[in-house]
């Protein structure tokens, strides 16, 4: 099935503020089967919370354009943030509007990239790590000192399968797993 239910649906375009991105990276998945790399960036909105969307994904498999407020992402694993237990990839899917199997691990990856997840125990689990407030504080000084970036367009070559319109402000809708 590919269509989403209207529980499912992101948000209308028309109720998020604007996003100014200011930093992207390209990074390896988690996943042993995965191939190709996913891109990703890191924005502020106008009342300057930050979020995260996955905008690419070399080798094929559905992701979200979405954009996760990071606040949503520490909701979900509050009460993690000091207990340090290991947790599954699905713990991170109520970050998201949308309900893609792909969402968790893809926000997982980013997560471990920026050094705030670690492997868990087993290692396809993840364990808060690093210091949230002061990741959220450097993104916040770099969003205030930088040059917003110029394009929201996908960088040339690196190319995954998305649904949907997508515009450089929004998020768009959410694919479903290439099982």
């Amino acid at each position: 099935m590919n269509a989403m239910s209207d529980h499912d649906a992101a948000p209308a375009a028309d109720s998020l503020p604007s996003m100014t991105p200011f930093r992207e990276a390209s990074i390896p998945k988690l996943s042993e089967r995965a191939s190709g790399l996913l891109t990703y960036r890191v924005a502020v909105d106008g009342e300057g919370a930050l979020h995260l969307s996955v905008v690419a994904n070399q080798g094929g498999a559905y992701f979200s354009t979405e954009w996760v407020p990071f606040q949503r992402v520490r909701e979900c694993l509050g009460d993690l943030m000091a207990s340090g237990a290991s947790f599954p990839t699905a713990r991170l899917l109520d970050a998201y509007h949308g309900r893609s199997v792909n969402n968790g691990g893809f926000l997982a990856a980013i997560l471990r990239h920026e050094g705030l997840l670690q492997a868990g125990d087993p290692p396809t689990r993840h364990r808060v790590s690093g210091d949230w407030d002061a990741w959220e504080t450097a993104q916040h000084e770099l969003a205030a000192s930088g040059v917003p970036l110029a394009s929201a367009s996908s960088p040339s070559g690196v190319k995954g399968r998305r649904r949907g319109r997508r515009s450089r402000a929004t998020p768009s809708g959410d694919g479903h797993a290439n099982t």
